[in-house]
């Protein structure tokens, strides 16, 4: 599902994602071959991104565990080399019903990294089970800055992999979008 919206967030704003995550174990069809990322049993989460110069932020569970890739997307669709990206370390099973909750504050200005994020998991605490606060690198730094509008989550890993398409399997429920934290 993608969600657009006519807000342009950029510039020291921030998104908060509120959604239930389950994810079967069933990978594919049984019949088509397993593409290299099913057989890392990748599945894409959420994925954030605006109009070219694109800012992209995604969550996706490869390997049992969850992980970051915040990038910026040129006008001819290729990713800058200053892709910001890696594990959260918190692991998302099968077969299980996850609450995520995700704070997404952008750069506050071009060429500062002080952009944050935060990712809660079945967790209503202040205090998130991950969090990185510096080095995300800039995603607004071109032609007066790029800016996030569009949310999708539940889409197939192959929009970035470049593999073919193939049954990615996960369910989402009660999901919602703020600029303040919607909570538990």
């Amino acid at each position: 599902m993608e969600l657009g919206s006519t807000h342009r967030y950029r510039y020291g704003e921030t998104i908060w994602f509120k959604g239930d995550l389950y994810i079967p174990s069933t990978l594919s069809d049984g019949v088509t071959p397993k593409t290299v990322s099913q057989n890392l049993d990748t599945r894409k989460l959420i994925d954030y991104f605006g109009a070219p110069p694109m800012p992209r932020l995604i969550l996706e569970r490869t390997n049992g565990l969850l992980k970051y890739f915040v990038c910026q997307i040129e006008d001819d669709g290729q990713f800058r080399t200053d892709i910001t990206w890696g594990s959260t370390g918190i692991p998302i099973l099968d077969d299980t019903w996850y609450t995520i909750e995700v704070r997404f504050t952008l750069n506050s200005a071009d060429g500062v990294k002080d952009g944050v994020l935060d990712i809660y998991i079945n967790n209503a605490s202040a205090v998130p089970n991950f969090h990185l606060a510096t080095g995300i690198f800039p995603i607004t730094e071109k032609n007066g800055g790029s800016y996030f509008n569009s949310f999708r989550h539940g889409t197939q890993t192959t929009t970035y992999s470049g593999e073919a398409a193939y049954s990615e399997y996960r369910y989402w429920d009660n999901v919602g979008y703020s600029t303040t934290r919607m909570g538990q």
